[in-house]
């Protein structure tokens, strides 16, 4: 009676692990064709305008259009674009930069995004910072561009 018991568990030990591959496997892959199918969007156009834009206060908003392409055949989804303004030196972010989240992007389209990164008066000029923008699908990162900037004020 014990051997019939001892088999039955390993038989099931060995069932669960095997779904549990199956499963892990399965998630991996679709995983790894979305990132393949993503790495087709990329960001085409980024535009630093910068200039004197009193929000308020010592606060001035510093304006960034960015151009984002799916260069591919299939729609993709999930994908963040963020924009950050980073201090050359530390990578420390300066004032408050803006994320956009692309529910879908069909294939062959085109998309602009304008936002603003909003900082304090003189906290960066344009040799201490750099405007960076990243196009991620979830931890990955699929395009990123640095631009330095042309103006502050």
């Amino acid at each position: 009676m014990n051997k019939k018991i001892t088999l039955s568990v390993v038989l099931i030990a060995i069932i669960a692990l095997a779904l549990t591959t199956w499963f892990v496997h399965n998630q991996i892959s679709d995983l790894q064709n979305k990132i393949n199918i993503a790495r087709d969007v990329k960001i085409t156009g980024f535009l630093w305008i910068g200039g004197f834009h009193p929000v308020g206060g010592l606060t001035l908003a510093h304006p960034v259009n960015v151009t984002v392409k799916n260069m591919g055949v299939n729609d993709v989804s999930g994908l963040n674009l963020t924009v950050k303004l980073l201090y050359i030196d530390t990578g420390a972010e300066v004032g408050l930069g803006y994320v956009r989240q692309i529910d879908i992007i069909h294939a062959g389209e085109i998309l602009e995004f304008s936002g603003e990164i909003w900082a304090a008066i003189d906290s960066f000029s344009k040799d201490s910072a750099v405007c960076v923008v990243t196009l991620t699908l979830g931890d990955i990162v699929l395009d990123k561009w640095t631009r330095s900037l042309e103006k502050v004020y």
